[in-house]
């Protein structure tokens, strides 16, 4: 339902592609008329031919293969067309709605709260690969796998009215009994043709280590760990290496196999067909009528088929778009509520305040804390590492909320305060500055409400 309401403004698009994959789809099988025709007139005028000698029939035939030539020729110019507008239709909508996907995604995450980040499973280089390639996947269900699905609906329902309705209903029973064979067949190729791939979360991990080592270049190349990050990214590389493995020798299986099945199926259905037409049961007209239509279906179904199988991965990707869109976070940077003050003295006070990582919970940080500090006057925190300096900054900018007691300034506790507010009454120079692209002037105006 959100992928729906996403697509809803691009829906005059949805119908224009609608009625494109409807033509496409009936297309295909509706050739096989013509395809057949074409056959059938070749087959009897030229067998009059080397019954009588008379090469009148060989015109005949060049005539009849002309006509059926313009024919096709003038179809394929409709189809073209049509199949222009299913492909720029969906097309459209499904890049709208990666656009769409990865504002959400990238809104979500900016929202979140500092400690989201402190998480393992929400390193930095997982949640940008994830931005990279959800969207992606999401969309292609409102796009070319969506246009595909409508096609193969469509060419299957005209496959069965021709079919039934100009060829041969036994034949056609008995190729539909048999198509999940065709269908498996197909799908198979087409997956190996793909290429199966990993998934995004077997690399998940490999690219949040590279991400970190990359980041940190400067301190890695101090400390001189440049091979040793190496190996470890080799390690972690180690279990998508074995899962592509055994993913490439299932592929191979499947695909020999499906090729099996293939030629087994189309063997048996024309040592029926001919068995048919030669005991008079069905005509030769009809059974090639059956077989083109059926078998020129089975091709975009397949095609829609094999799409379709990467629908589990799109919806477990839109569910982690979706699931940090919604996540409800304290500490919520995008919220208007909250107080602004008409002045800031800029006096501080920590009363009581007792702190804890959400990642290290057994270990306390600050206990019954606190702290005065009067408005102009210049403070130095000094101590070890991991005894609190920059702990109190994170609290003042409130990426942390205390677990007990209250950071106030001027009196009011941070918590009552617009955090967009506060925030931009602050200025931070970190010990790793970071700077965005851009000029000085542009970063320093980065933290106003309203640039310069």
């Amino acid at each position: 339902m959100d992928i729906a309401r996403l697509c809803k403004p691009e829906k005059n698009y949805f119908i224009v592609g609608l009625i494109g994959a409807c033509v496409g789809g009936i297309a295909m099988p509706a050739s096989a008329l013509l395809i057949t025709g074409m056959i059938t007139s070749m087959t009897e005028k030229y067998a009059m031919y080397e019954n009588t000698g008379d090469k009148s029939y060989l015109s005949d035939l060049y005539d009849n293969v002309e006509l059926y030539g313009i024919l096709y020729l003038v179809g394929a110019a409709v189809i073209a067309i049509f199949m222009y507008m299913q492909t720029y239709c969906f097309k459209f909508i499904e890049e709208k709605t990666t656009t769409r996907l990865r504002n959400t995604n990238f809104e979500g995450l900016c929202r979140q709260n500092v400690g989201f980040f402190d998480e393992k499973e929400n390193a930095t280089g997982a949640l940008t690969a994830d931005l990279a390639t959800n969207a992606t996947k999401v969309a292609l269900l409102s796009g070319d796998s969506q246009a595909r699905v409508f096609q193969a609906i469509f060419t299957l329902v005209a496959a069965l009215v021709i079919s039934f309705g100009f060829g041969s209903w036994l034949l056609s029973l008995i190729m539909l009994a048999i198509m999940p064979f065709l269908l498996f067949g197909h799908v198979a190729r087409m997956k190996q043709m793909q290429g199966g791939g990993l998934i995004s979360d077997d690399l998940a991990v490999p690219g949040a280590h590279a991400s970190e080592v990359l980041s940190n270049i400067r301190t890695v190349a101090a400390l001189g760990i440049e091979k040793r990050s190496a190996d470890v990214f080799d390690e972690l590389l180690e279990e998508p290496l074995q899962k592509g493995s055994k993913e490439a020798q299932i592929n191979g299986a499947s695909l020999g196999f499906s090729s099996f099945i293939m030629m087994a199926t189309y063997s048996l259905i024309f040592w029926y067909g001919a068995k048919k037409v030669n005991d008079g049961t069905i005509g030769f007209t009809e059974m090639m009528r059956t077989l083109m239509a059926i078998m020129m279906s089975v091709q975009i179904v397949s095609g829609a088929s094999s799409f379709m199988g990467d629908a589990p991965k799109a919806f477990k990707a839109g569910s982690t778009i979706f699931a940090i869109r919604d996540r409800v976070t304290t500490i919520d940077s995008f919220s208007p509520d909250g107080l602004r003050l008409a002045k800031v003295e800029g006096r501080l006070e920590f009363r009581d305040i007792s702190f804890r990582y959400p990642t290290r919970p057994e270990i306390n940080v600050l206990k019954h804390y606190n702290l005065t500090i009067e408005a102009g006057q210049t403070v130095a925190f000094c101590g070890p590492s991991g005894g609190g300096k920059s702990t109190i900054i994170s609290l003042i900018e409130r990426f942390y909320d205390p677990v007990a007691g209250e950071v106030l300034l001027d009196g009011h506790n941070i918590k009552d305060l617009n955090l967009g507010w506060l925030r931009s009454q602050i200025g931070l120079v970190g010990q790793e500055p970071t700077l965005f692209i851009g000029t000085i002037a542009e970063n320093i105006s980065y933290g106003l409400a309203e640039q310069p």
